[in-house]
């Protein structure tokens, strides 16, 4: 995996969590 890849992951994670702890 590549460091971008990593970083798309981790960002739509935090946005899916964020978005659901609403």
């Amino acid at each position: 995996m590549h460091d971008r890849d990593i970083n798309a992951a981790l960002n739509l994670k935090a946005y899916y969590y964020k978005g659901n702890k609403n």
